[in-house]
């Protein structure tokens, strides 16, 4: 019995230390496991840090990579807006330079047709001038043949011609009739004639008319009337002045010198050079 006890009292110790031998073991398990997990946070850490460590030249790098590209970026957008501005500068500059071009071309069209309307009216001169040198020709040629007809009846009848001699006296007749003086100019055969022939008419148609060659400072050209004044000029002056322009002999209005040396109421004619 004794023994048994002693046994079974060996075996309660026996478990006993079991017990504690396992509650140890769990311990030193879990004590384990605490510092395991203790010491792999802490490597873990170790790691995270030593990474960070190799990672920080790698992020600071980037980080100026990032600030540089940003830097190129805010570049890049304000010579994106440079563009932008210069090209709707050029898109106004071009718009207006369309214009320009338009007006211009409006204005060479209608500078163009100036200059063809200018071209016809030049044309249509031209072809004026033309004509008109023409008769101007035609003219001269006739005028040149009436100067040699003219100075032909000069030569075979005097200075006044049978046809003016004709039309003086049909001016003049049924006239009032009355006293002149022709004073032509002495050594000009031409003047002398003229006025033997207005003479030899005059009378003719019933006026009393002397001839008489004077000398003159400058030689007159065509005749006029010699008056001792306007108001005492005779009334049939105007008749005869008809008379003499009827045969192209005098200008109308008739020209009148007025000399007080002449007798009131008397009419001279100075009869100058006259061209054929």
């Amino acid at each position: 019995m004794a023994s048994w006890l002693s046994s079974l009292e060996t075996v309660l110790r026996l478990h006993s230390v079991m017990s504690w031998v396992t509650i140890l073991a769990a311990l030193v398990a879990v004590a384990s496991g605490i510092f395991a997990y203790i010491l792999s946070t802490q490597a873990s850490a170790l790691r995270q840090r030593a990474a960070e460590e190799k990672l920080q030249p790698a992020l600071q790098a980037a980080q100026e990579s990032q600030a540089e590209l940003e830097n190129q970026v805010h570049s890049a957008e304000q010579h994106r807006q440079e563009l932008a501005q210069e090209v709707e500068e050029l898109h106004a500059a071009l718009k207006e330079s369309r214009l320009k071009a338009d007006q211009a071309a409006q204005e060479a069209g209608a500078a163009l047709q100036q200059l063809d309307a200018e071209r016809r009216r030049a044309d249509a001169a031209l072809d004026e001038a033309t004509q008109s040198r023409a008769e101007l020709a035609q003219a001269n040629s006739e005028l040149k043949d009436l100067k040699s007809a003219r100075q032909a009846e000069v030569d075979q009848y005097g200075a006044l011609s049978p046809r003016q001699r004709e039309k003086l006296l049909k001016a003049l007749s049924g006239k009032p009739t009355g006293s002149v003086a022709l004073v032509a100019v002495a050594g000009e055969t031409d003047s002398i004639s003229l006025a033997q022939g207005l003479q030899e008419t005059l009378t003719q148609a019933g006026w009393r008319a002397t001839l008489r060659e004077g000398q003159f400072a400058s030689k007159p050209e065509g005749l006029y009337f010699v008056v001792h004044s306007q108001e005492s000029m005779p009334q049939f002056t105007l008749q005869l002045a008809v008379g003499l322009a009827v045969v192209d002999l005098m200008p109308m209005p008739a020209k009148i010198r007025v000399n007080a040396a002449k007798p009131p109421g008397s009419l001279g004619i100075v009869v100058g050079t006259v061209k054929p």
